[in-house]
């Protein structure tokens, strides 16, 4: 009876043992995910303003805000060359880089937006601070508007 006892205590510590450390993996991992994240943001060293050209929606809120840079300088390569190394992400993109040097910025709230407004874009502090007429409109985070893709 003894024995019994034994094994079955050593087979439910053991369960509990292996489901505490794949917690403890899972939580390290989305971690590690995150980490690199912000990592990419603040190496992407973007600091500069653009003006949206055009709005184009892809769903209700959801779409692309063209705009071209009036202010700073915004490094077509640096994107592809962070990308090279990532470790959990198989890929990060923040811009799309269209011909004629427009950029397309992720939003989902497009619809907040208007032709003619400027965008100040911070990547070291992971800001975005939209204006219209001179007037602040609204903040969001670069690390909000990127698209990803993991594994």
């Amino acid at each position: 009876m003894q024995n019994t006892t034994k094994t079955w205590v050593i087979i439910i510590s053991s369960a509990v043992l292996l489901i505490l450390l794949g917690i403890r993996g899972i939580y390290l991992r989305v971690h590690r995910v995150e980490d690199e994240k912000d990592w990419y943001v603040k190496e992407l060293n973007i600091r500069a303003t653009v003006q949206i050209d055009t709005l184009e929606m892809i769903s209700k809120n959801v779409g692309f805000i063209v705009c071209h840079a009036i202010n700073g300088k915004i490094d077509k390569g640096k994107e592809l060359s962070l990308n090279k190394k990532l470790k959990y992400y198989k890929r990060i993109q923040f811009l799309r880089y269209r011909p004629g040097g427009q950029v397309d910025i992720f939003s989902r709230r497009i619809d907040q937006y208007q032709v003619g407004d400027s965008i100040q874009i911070n990547s070291a502090k992971d800001e975005i601070l939209f204006f219209r007429k001179g007037d602040s409109l609204w903040q969001a985070k670069v690390s909000n508007s990127l698209r990803e893709r993991v594994f």
